[in-house]
């Protein structure tokens, strides 16, 4: 039999205007009611940072594991329901990602994802 993938877990919510914190560590990664830049303060867990419309942060991690080192954003093969999609297919084990989305009629998406470090 074959082994099964250790897909990233995908976490759906709609609750846009709550703030997230990494399940590893507990640091705030996404605060809806701050001004700042949500990339240029996170934690060591985060693989990536992404909504409808890009990446606003791919870590090396990431990008080794999706292949796309070197890669522009433009010329990723986004044929798998784009950012969203793409992003579900990061094989790591214990990595998480949380899907957020705005209600309607946007249904813009913001996509987080973390993982644990080599030594924990």
């Amino acid at each position: 039999m074959a082994k099964k993938k250790n897909l990233i877990q995908r976490v759906e919510t709609w609750r846009y205007d709550l703030p997230l914190h990494c399940p590893f560590c507990g640091v705030k990664a996404i605060d809806p009611e701050s001004d700042s830049d949500p990339a240029g303060d996170l934690c060591k867990h985060v693989l990536f940072l992404a909504h409808d419309e890009g990446f606003e942060l791919r870590t090396d991690k990431f990008n080794a594991l999706m292949k796309i080192q070197g890669v522009e954003d433009d010329d990723i093969d986004l044929s798998d329901k784009g950012y969203d999609g793409f992003t579900d297919r990061v094989e790591l084990e214990n990595a998480i990602k949380f899907a957020i989305y705005t209600p309607a009629p946007s249904f813009f998406g913001v996509y987080i994802g973390f993982s644990p470090t080599e030594d924990e």
